[in-house]
């Protein structure tokens, strides 16, 4: 039976002209692709720097990279949320100026968190990421069983899909959280 289960779908919102793009990057030997596993990550250097262009600092701010500002993650933080861990990133403006305070957040995968028979997926053309499509949810039905007492994850399924409790969703409206949308999902 489908039902609410008050999770959504988090992404960015790409109308923002706000929002940063990366000119170039300097992982100081992070394995990207490691990374976006969305395992914990166990060593990490706090140089990790990215060069950015945009004209707006957002509590998201990027569109390939999840990173937010140090007001989202304290607060994240403090509401005890579930499933996602903070490191630090260097954001510098490709005109040489420091924006300070901001996070990687990794937020942690889940097995089986998606039921693929009844969810409806809809590929980009020509977008692949070792052997996945982007693209984006027509409909999103999840595995109750399998997100049960999580506040944040990524399911295994799509790296690239990151969903959210509607405690966090609460928070992020609450507080007006920028750069940064949200998508009712169901459960099974």
């Amino acid at each position: 039976m489908m039902s609410r289960c008050k999770y959504f779908g988090q992404g960015r919102d790409p109308r923002d002209a706000r929002i940063m793009k990366q000119a170039s990057m300097d992982l100081c030997g992070f394995d990207r692709q490691y990374g976006r596993r969305g395992l914990p990550i166990t060593e990490w250097n706090p140089d990790t720097t990215f060069v950015v262009t945009g004209t707006g600092v957002l509590d998201f701010p990027m569109v390939h990279w999840r990173s937010v500002s140090d007001r989202a993650k304290e607060l994240i933080e403090a509401s005890g949320m579930t499933g996602v861990e903070f490191h630090p990133l260097r954001f510098v403006h490709e005109h040489g100026l420091e924006i300070p305070k901001y996070w990687h957040m990794n937020v942690l995968r889940v097995d089986g968190a998606i039921d693929l028979e009844s969810s409806v997926y809809v590929p980009w053309p020509g977008t692949e990421v070792r052997g996945t499509p982007m693209g984006s949810w027509k409909r999103l039905v999840l595995r109750r069983e399998a997100i049960a007492g999580r506040d944040l994850f990524r399911p295994a399924e799509l790296e690239a899909t990151y969903i959210v409790s509607e405690r966090y969703r609460d928070l992020a409206l609450e507080h007006k959280f920028t750069g940064v949308r949200f998508r009712e999902a169901e459960c099974i």
